[in-house]
């Protein structure tokens, strides 16, 4: 177009404007070149979009057989089957299949759920061991400390008991060498034997304090054999001091 309307400019040039606004001869001419050519390229646009179309249309009709297979073969799906044929004998075995599996998932889902059930309460059971086993530590701490306390007050009653008894005997050394006679060594014998009494039944009170069931026993036993709870004996108590005193 370019090279036409370049052509066309010259040739005018050359000739001259016409005046009246006529036309020459060349400006028909270079003007009917250009409408051939804008054809040719309309014609050449046309055609790419005949052929186009066309491509679409073969695969558009091939898309079309695709999916007539698909649905006559769906629509035969749908036909009923007859017996004693390849295609029953298959559809049997699939309904067979299919029922087998359900039951199967059934059965899973709710061993599955028994499972989840059991895990929940082993859960919680584990849980209650875990705080019975903190609050057994406790207490076994405690026992533990009241345990060294209760040994601790057993030595020192045992230390006192022997020194108690060799002041005994050291009275009785004195009292035999005296000519005292045989009652006083039954007295301090008894004092004695009720001062080991007593501190049997401190210590048997002490470690039962801290099991209801140990001091309710121990409780019984003792209103059977008619001892008193161990408290303040003023009158034992006196003759340690006695005792002391002598020494």
């Amino acid at each position: 177009m370019e090279r036409l309307t370049s052509k066309y400019d010259i040739i005018c040039g050359k000739l001259g404007d016409g005046g009246d606004g006529e036309h020459t001869q060349a400006y028909y001419v270079i003007k009917a070149a250009q409408e051939r050519e804008e054809l040719q390229r309309q014609g050449d646009e046309l055609d790419q979009q005949i052929q186009k179309a066309e491509r679409e249309i073969k695969a558009l009709e091939k898309t079309l057989q695709h999916l007539f297979a698909k649905n006559a073969g769906y629509k035969r799906s749908f036909a009923p089957v007859e017996q004693n044929t390849p295609q029953f004998e298959q559809k049997v075995l699939l309904e067979e299949q299919h029922r087998a599996a359900l039951s199967k998932y059934r059965t899973h889902r709710l061993e599955q759920s028994e499972l989840e059930e059991e895990m929940a309460r082993m859960a919680d059971q584990l849980a209650e061991l875990e705080d019975q086993k903190a609050r057994l530590s406790t207490e076994l701490m405690d026992l533990s400390d009241q345990s060294e306390q209760l040994e601790d007050r057993a030595a020192q009653q045992l230390t006192k008991l022997e020194g108690a008894k060799a002041q005994v005997r050291r009275m009785l050394n004195e009292q035999r060498q005296r000519g005292a006679g045989q009652a006083l060594e039954l007295e301090l014998a008894l004092i004695e034997q009720r001062s080991t009494n007593r501190s049997l039944i401190e210590a048997l009170t002490a470690i039962a304090a801290n099991d209801p069931k140990l001091a309710m026993a121990l409780e019984t036993k003792m209103a059977q054999a008619g001892v008193q709870p161990p408290a303040f004996d003023p009158e034992l108590d006196d003759d340690d001091e006695a005792g002391v005193d002598v020494a």
